[in-house]
């Protein structure tokens, strides 16, 4: 079993309430529950009006396969424009074998990203 989990932060330049940072912290979750079958959740930041942190998490047999759903969900919320992404992280773990991720990618605000093998 591996676990996919993604860190998303968002900035939301418009937004003037948590009420509609949380509109949009749900729609996002909602959609992404129905299109990428991810369990997501507002992770930090909670009070801030205008940044959002959200974690995904997926489980698979692959870890190659839990980390492309994750780079197709960061792509997709990228292309939302709900909100400007200005960073995101994949981890793919093991449970049970290594605290360390078999891979990390993480990206900036421009899209790159940088991958890394845990062992």
């Amino acid at each position: 079993m591996f676990i996919g989990v993604c860190r998303l932060e968002l900035v939301l330049s418009g937004n003037r309430s948590l009420k509609g940072k949380r509109r949009v912290s749900r729609s996002l979750g909602d959609r992404a529950r129905l299109r990428f079958r991810l369990s997501v959740a507002e992770v930090e930041a909670l009070e801030s009006l205008q940044k959002l942190i959200l974690g995904a998490a997926y489980v698979s047999n692959d870890p190659v396969h839990a980390r492309q759903v994750l780079q197709r969900f960061v792509r997709w919320v990228e292309s939302t424009a709900l909100g400007e992404l200005r960073a995101s992280q994949i981890d793919v773990l093991r449970p049970g074998l290594s605290e360390a991720p078999l891979v990390r990618e993480e990206g900036d605000c421009d899209g790159a990203t940088e991958s890394s093998s845990g062992q």
